[in-house]
């Protein structure tokens, strides 16, 4: 992305230097100058000799796209926009950066508008720089990848999961995850020439339909976000025992599909044109319907409910969105 955008505008600068001197512009040694220091990257030093070719010649379009180029490569999407829209008021044949004023316009939701003054807040010289002016005004789609701890149970575990989620605007976005955590722990006990060893585990695998809701518009964006869907809860437990006259061992394992209601809330950091990093916190409930049974009354039968009631875990999960 830096060397698009030192590239492009350095390609459009000189084109428009070329076209000052053809017409033999009395501001053309400005800008030359100016476009001598952006080709060396001095984008402060390029802005004052633009700044002095627009003064002498306040019809130089030349000078307003490079004023446009060295704001745009300082990260001043705002200038920017002002010295490019002036350049194009000026001469409006310019595909390029017509295209690129749309792009940055994109960007903003009340971008700033060019003034009938001499530019001193001048933005990037060339048009359609690096940015790509015919690209999407913004992601659509984010995939995001975590890794997390989990509190169940009074014990700790570990997992991960993927996410994907559509944006319908800036804000709100829909979309599905997929989520791994798995709690375990074991126990040995030993004496009168008897040794026993037991361990057990949970695992969560959990799928949802998902909602989300970003906050603000800078690099830091708090979001809150909920879902429903269902998750695969599996219990193991082993165990082993030995003494003088032998061993033995055992295992089980059950599995229970239960509907389930996620929701939490983190912050998201930009990292880089398609890269985020997110910090979040989330809640999952399990709902646990429970089994029935018919049993013998001795008055006749009656139907048993048992194990009815809820499983939670609490996450804290950091990732990456792209």
């Amino acid at each position: 992305m830096k060397h698009l955008r030192s590239v492009v505008p350095v390609f459009m600068i000189l084109l428009g230097l070329a076209a000052s001197s053809r017409a033999q512009d009395p501001s053309a040694q400005y800008l030359q100058a100016g476009n001598t220091f952006y080709s060396q990257k001095s984008y402060d030093q390029a802005i004052r000799y633009y700044q002095a070719a627009a003064q002498m010649n306040a019809n130089s379009w030349q000078a307003y796209q490079g004023l446009g180029g060295c704001y745009y490569a300082k990260g001043d999407n705002s200038n920017a926009l002002v010295n490019y829209q002036k350049s194009l008021d000026i001469n409006p044949n310019n595909p390029q950066v017509s295209q690129f004023v749309q792009y940055l316009k994109s960007q903003s939701t009340a971008p700033p508008l060019p003034s009938g003054d001499n530019g001193e807040t001048a933005s990037g010289g060339s048009s359609g720089g690096e940015a790509n002016p015919g690209s999407k005004p913004g992601k659509k789609f984010e995939f995001d990848v975590d890794l997390g701890l989990m509190a169940y149970g009074g014990q700790v575990g570990f997992g991960g999961g993927v996410g994907g989620f559509f944006f319908l605007g800036k804000s709100f976005a829909i979309g599905a995850l997929a989520d791994f955590y798995t709690v375990s722990q074991s126990a040995s006990a030993s004496g009168d020439g008897i040794s026993e060893n037991a361990s057990a585990s949970v695992d969560f695998l959990d799928f949802a339909a998902a909602a989300k809701f970003r906050f603000g518009k800078g690099k830091v964006k708090p979001y809150v976000f909920a879902g429903f869907g269902v998750s695969d809860v599996i219990q193991s437990a082993s165990g082993s025992s030995s003494d003088a006259g032998g061993s033995s061992s055992g295992s089980a394992s059950t599995s229970a599909i239960d509907p389930m209601l996620l929701a939490g809330g983190g912050v998201q950091f930009q990292a880089g044109p398609s890269m985020d990093i997110f910090v979040q916190i989330k809640e999952e409930v399990v709902i646990v319907p429970g089994t029935s049974e018919t049993v013998d009354t001795g008055e006749g039968t009656e139907t048993v409910t048992s194990d009815v009631g809820t499983a939670n875990y609490t996450a804290l999960e950091g990732g990456l969105g792209f």
